[in-house]
């Protein structure tokens, strides 16, 4: 086993929580909303703006509290740095209840987008994929993210999405391992 391997297992308590966000995401899609389309449109639209805000500056935003969180998905930080995004991203995640029924509202809409540039500025500066969803489901999070308006998001997840498609190359051929 790795060391990444083995420090992620040691660090993600958590996974717990991705696995069963990413069966919401999916049973979400069933039902017929689309949480990737969603995000997609929001990050096209106007609207962007509000949810960058929401998501880095205010207090309950999964990438406040981190410094200048654009800066450190930008231009790299430590891979713990990293896995305590993700922590924070993965728990906004969690199902907003309105009326009795799952949402898939805007602290959703936050942690989905910041667990999207988490994992891919951990694939760009640490050529790590930093989770156990599956590969196809982050691949389809970080196309989302390419539509983005906000260029640096663009620009990030594109680097992520190749990055990728070489860890798939290389474990082809040197049997590497995805972690937590």
């Amino acid at each position: 086993m790795s060391e990444a391997r083995r420090d992620s297992s040691s660090t993600s308590d958590d996974s717990h929580v991705a696995t069963n966000a990413w069966r919401m995401l999916e049973a979400a899609h069933r039902a017929g909303g689309d949480p990737l389309s969603d995000l997609a449109a929001t990050l096209a639209s106007i609207d962007a703006r509000a949810l960058l805000r929401e998501t880095f500056d205010e207090p309950n935003g999964p990438l406040h509290g981190f410094g200048d969180s654009r800066t450190l998905l930008e231009r790299g930080a430590g891979i713990e740095v990293f896995r305590a995004m993700k922590s924070c991203a993965k728990r906004a995640l969690s199902p907003e209840v309105v009326d009795g029924s799952q949402q898939f509202g805007s602290q959703r809409r936050c942690g989905l987008l910041a667990f999207g540039l988490v994992v891919s500025a951990t694939l760009v500066h640490h050529q790590v994929l930093e989770s156990r969803a599956p590969r196809e489901s982050i691949e389809e999070l970080l196309f989302a993210l390419c539509g983005a308006e906000e260029p640096w998001i663009t620009t990030l997840a594109a680097r992520g999405l190749k990055i990728l498609g070489d860890l798939d190359r290389d474990e082809r051929g040197h049997g590497l391992s995805q972690t937590g």
